[in-house]
C-alpha cells in the first residue's frame, strides 16, 4: 500500500477522477494529506460561522483562495491545483520568451518593454492561465475577434499582438513545449475588416461642427443624471482636441480662472494597467516641461464654464475628487481616474449611435485643428495648441511662446467676430 506514494501527480489525477469512494479515500490518506502537509505553505482555517476550511494555493505569481466543508476535499483542492504548476501555461512561457530574447537573441531592453506593455493590454487572465499545449488555432481566432470588437482595435495594434504571438508559440515550439504552431493556420489580414484603420497611408476623416454639436447634445444626455467622468471627458475633447491619454489624470490644480494646463498623460504600465507619466507625449522628457497652457479664449471660451458644472456635479455626486474625470458607479474602481480606453470607448459608441463615419479621438482633433486655422490661427500656434509630435514641433512649435498665447486667441476672437459681422453684412445686402 506504500508504495503508491511512488505515484506521479498525474497518475493521482487519474484516479481521484474514477470515482471509486474507496480509491479516493485511501489516496487522500496515504498520498494527497502527507503531500499537503509537507508541501502546502499558507495557513489552513476554519471559519465556524460558515462551517468552511480555507487556504490559499500559489499559482504563478498569483494566490487563489480556496475553500471545502471537509480537510479531505480541501487537501483534494490543493493538491489539484498545485499540480497546475506542471503545466506551462501562455504567461510562463511568454516570460520565458522574453528572457530568451533579451538574454539569448540581444534584444534591447525598449523592445522588451514594448513587448510587455503589448502583453498587459491584449492578453486576458483566461488566455494568461491557459495550457500553451490547450491553446489552438480555433481558441485564438475567436480570442482575436473578441479582441478586435473589444478594444476598438487599429490594424496596427493588431499587428503588434499577431507579432506577440508569433513570438510566443515560434518559442513554445522550439521548445517542444507544442508539437503544432497554432499561429501557422492564422492569417491576420482576415481581421483587419474588423480594425479601425490606421498608419500614414491611411484617409483620417475629421468630424464636422454639425456632427459635434450632435455629439455633445448626445453626451450631454449622458451626464442629465449626474455626474458621469466619462462623458464630461469626452466633452472637453470636442473642445480641446487632445490626446485621449491627457485626459485621465488631470487635476483640479492644474485648471485656473482663465486656463487649463495639460501636462500628464495615461500611459500603459509594463506591470499592467496604466501609470501616470508627468509630461505629455510631444515633450518627451522625464521630467515636465510644464505641457501647454490654453486659455479659455475663442473656441476655448466654453470650457471655463464646462469645468465649473464638472466640479459642481463631482461635488453633488458625493465626491471631491483631486481628478476632474473619475469613476463613480463601477464598485472596483470607484474614485479612481477614468482611463483613456474608456473615453475611445464612450466616442466610438456615441458616434455610431448617431450613424456618424467618423468615430474616434483622431477626428475630433483635425476638427479642432481645422476650426483654430478658420479664426486665423497660423500653423505653429495650432501646434501649440494641439500638442504636435516632436518632428512637427521642430519645424512649427519654436515660433510660439506660452506667454504669447493669450494674446494671439484675443486676436482669434476679432477675427473671428470680424468674419460673423462681415458675413452677416453681406447677407443683409444680398437680401
Amino acid at each position: 500500500m506504500r508504495n503508491t506514494r511512488k505515484l506521479t501527480h498525474r497518475d493521482i489525477d487519474v484516479i481521484l477522477a474514477m470515482g471509486s469512494a474507496t480509491a479516493r479515500s485511501l489516496i487522500l490518506e496515504m498520498i494527497v494529506e502527507d503531500w499537503v502537509k509537507k508541501n502546502h505553505t499558507h495557513k489552513i482555517s476554519y471559519n465556524k460561522k460558515r462551517k468552511t476550511y480555507r487556504t490559499y494555493v500559489g499559482i504563478g505569481n498569483k494566490r487563489k483562495e480556496v475553500t471545502a466543508r471537509s480537510l479531505d476535499l480541501l487537501y483534494e483542492k490543493i493538491f489539484t491545483l498545485s499540480g497546475t504548476e506542471d503545466i506551462k501555461s501562455f504567461r510562463v512561457v511568454f516570460d520565458e520568451t522574453l528572457t530568451f530574447r533579451r538574454d539569448g537573441l540581444g534584444v534591447k531592453s525598449q523592445t522588451i518593454e514594448r513587448d510587455q506593455q503589448d502583453y498587459n493590454r491584449f492578453v486576458d487572465d483566461e488566455l494568461a492561465n491557459m495550457d500553451i499545449a490547450e491553446i489552438d488555432s480555433e481558441f485564438i481566432a475567436r480570442y482575436i475577434n473578441s479582441l478586435c470588437h473589444r478594444l476598438d482595435m487599429k490594424t496596427s495594434s493588431l499587428d503588434k499582438f499577431i507579432y506577440l504571438l508569433n513570438h510566443v508559440f515560434d518559442y513554445a515550439h522550439m521548445k517542444k513545449y507544442i508539437s503544432e504552431n497554432p499561429m501557422d493556420f492564422i492569417d491576420k489580414r482576415v481581421y483587419y475588416k474588423l480594425c479601425s484603420p490606421s498608419g500614414r497611408g491611411t484617409q483620417v476623416q475629421k468630424y464636422t461642427a454639425v456632427e459635434v454639436e450632435q455629439l455633445r447634445q448626445r453626451l450631454y444626455q449622458d451626464v442629465a443624471g449626474g455626474y458621469d467622468g466619462v462623458a464630461y471627458a469626452t466633452i472637453v475633447a470636442t473642445y480641446l482636441g487632445n490626446r485621449i491619454g491627457e485626459l485621465p489624470y488631470l487635476r483640479w490644480e492644474d485648471i485656473t480662472n482663465d486656463s487649463v494646463r495639460l501636462h500628464r498623460q495615461q500611459v500603459h504600465s509594463i506591470e499592467g494597467g496604466y501609470r501616470e507619466e508627468t509630461y505629455t507625449k510631444n515633450e518627451r522628457l522625464s521630467a515636465s516641461a510644464n505641457g501647454r497652457v490654453i486659455p479659455f479664449k475663442a473656441s476655448f471660451k466654453p470650457l471655463k464654464k464646462l469645468f465649473m458644472e464638472i466640479r459642481t456635479a463631482q461635488l453633488e455626486a458625493g465626491f471631491d475628487s483631486e481628478y476632474v474625470f473619475i469613476y463613480t458607479i463601477n464598485d472596483n474602481k470607484k474614485g479612481e481616474p477614468i482611463t483613456k480606453n474608456a473615453i475611445n470607448i464612450r466616442l466610438r459608441h456615441r458616434s455610431e449611435e448617431l450613424g456618424f463615419d467618423v468615430t474616434r479621438m483622431h477626428g475630433l482633433r483635425r476638427y479642432v485643428n481645422s476650426e483654430l486655422k478658420k479664426s486665423g490661427l497660423k500653423v505653429d500656434t495650432c501646434a501649440y495648441l494641439l500638442g504636435h509630435s516632436p518632428e512637427t514641433n521642430e519645424r512649427f512649435y519654436s515660433q510660439t511662446r506660452e506667454e504669447e498665447i493669450f494674446d494671439i486667441l484675443d486676436d482669434a476672437e476679432l477675427y473671428t467676430q470680424k468674419n460673423d459681422y462681415t458675413r452677416n453684412l453681406q447677407k443683409k445686402k444680398r437680401a
